[in-house]
């Protein structure tokens, strides 16, 4: 196989680390929706509220100090957003976590040897990118809706 090649199978092993990096990064982040609280008839009265899908926190301010409280989003599921698009949220993200790692493995493989199954060879790298891409298009819909 030629050095071209070897480099464009080598090249989308970085591009599914990345991948997975950057979902794993928006899986444990607190910081999908972030607000700011005010009163309007109080001018010593602020907040700032932020979550990501598990946790969050809310950090009021009524003229005593700031107070923190904490927000477990699954526990408070019903009041925040509907459960079945979070839920189909966070699957279809594990979805493409696990299809890009696929593509990392047979992609590594591919550059070191050259395998000759469908699902190892490089019609394989197309599959799991495929698939990544279909699973983190949908968690986008999911999030859409």
């Amino acid at each position: 196989m030629n050095l071209y090649r070897h480099g464009m199978i080598f090249s989308t092993f970085l591009g599914s680390c990345l991948c997975i990096g950057l979902l794993a990064a928006a899986l444990g982040t607190r910081y999908w929706i972030v607000s700011k609280a005010i009163r309007l008839n109080n001018s010593k009265s602020y907040g700032e509220i932020f979550f990501g899908l598990f946790e969050g926190e809310r950090d009021l301010n009524v003229g005593y100090g700031t107070r923190q409280y904490p927000i477990n989003v699954p526990s408070e599921m019903s009041e925040m957003m509907i459960y079945s698009l979070w839920l189909g949220t966070v699957v279809c993200m594990c979805a493409g976590i696990i299809f890009s790692a696929a593509a990392a493995v047979f992609a590594v493989i591919n550059t070191a040897t050259t395998p000759i199954g469908i699902l190892t060879g490089i019609p394989g790298l197309y599959i799991w990118n495929i698939l990544s891409k279909l699973s983190s298009r949908e968690y986008v819909g999911c999030q859409m809706l």
